[in-house]
């Protein structure tokens, strides 16, 4: 295997990175309510319980797993 250049640690932090990103983005539109993360950016007629569940429930979650390494 060839030593780590600072190319190749630029570009594994940054798939890394895309792909927390895309795991925080998929788990945040999973669960038992049927609110999706483009829900916060839609007007639609329950808006705040979406904002609500996403931002106050899910993400903080989301975010302390990511922490933790899960």
């Amino acid at each position: 295997m060839p030593p780590l250049t600072a190319r190749r640690l630029g570009l594994s932090l940054a798939l890394l990175a895309a792909g927390l990103a895309a795991c925080v983005a998929v788990c945040s539109s999973l669960g038992s309510s049927h609110y999706t993360l483009l829900d916060l950016f839609r007007h639609i007629p329950d808006g705040e319980t979406a904002r609500a569940t996403i931002l106050r429930v899910r993400l903080p979650r989301i975010l302390m797993a990511a922490l933790a390494g899960a």
